[in-house]
C-alpha cells in the first residue's frame, strides 16, 4: 500500500520517535468502512485493515516473535480532522517517561460525531525494547493546544508484565 503523505527528513513522524520506532498510520472511514493509509515512517506501509482493532483503543503488547513492542492507538475523529501532515507524531524523552504526541490537525468544517478513526501503530524495534523496559510511555492526542488534548499511560515492565 502506498501512504497518501511522504514521509521526510523533518516529517510528518518526528525524528525523535523514528529513533526509537517504526510509526504507520491510517484512516478509517466508520460510514465507509473504507480504509486509507496516510503515512509511515519509513515509507514502507504494511498495517492493513484487517490487523486494526477498530474501536477506542490503546493497545501495547509484546510479540516474541519479531522481539519487539507494538503499540496500537485508535483516535476517534470527526471527518474534518486528519494527521498534521508537518508534525503528526513527536516524542519526548525525559527520565522514566517516554512522552508520545499524536498531532491532528481541523482540515475542514465537521460535527461533533466521530465519523473516523486515525490507526496509529507503533513498533518498537527489537534493538530498542532495552531502552523503553521499565519506563512510563505517557500519550497524548492534541488538535492544536496539548493542554486540551487527553492521555493515557503504559508502563513497561517485562515481555511476560506490561
Amino acid at each position: 500500500m502506498k501512504p497518501e503523505i511522504e514521509q521526510t527528513a523533518k516529517g510528518p513522524v518526528s525524528e525523535n520517535i523514528r529513533r526509537l520506532a517504526k510509526v504507520e498510520i491510517g484512516k478509517t472511514n466508520i460510514s465507509e468502512a473504507g480504509y486509507i493509509p496516510l503515512v509511515s515512517s519509513t515509507n514502507e506501509y504494511t498495517l492493513e485493515q484487517q490487523h486494526l482493532i477498530l474501536k477506542p483503543l490503546t493497545h501495547f503488547k509484546y510479540h516474541s516473535a519479531g522481539n519487539c513492542y507494538v503499540l496500537n492507538i485508535n483516535v476517534h475523529v470527526g471527518d474534518g480532522y486528519s494527521i498534521d501532515p508537518n508534525n503528526a507524531v513527536q516524542c519526548v524523552t525525559m527520565g522514566k517517561n517516554i512522552m508520545i504526541f499524536l498531532n491532528y490537525a481541523k482540515a475542514g468544517e465537521s460535527g461533533n460525531v466521530p465519523t473516523a478513526i486515525l490507526n496509529y501503530r507503533i513498533e518498537f524495534d527489537s534493538d530498542k525494547t532495552d531502552k523503553i523496559r521499565g519506563k512510563q510511555i505517557l500519550i497524548t492526542t492534541s488538535s492544536g493546544d496539548p493542554e486540551e488534548g487527553s492521555g493515557t499511560q503504559v508502563i513497561v515492565e517485562d515481555e511476560d508484565e506490561i
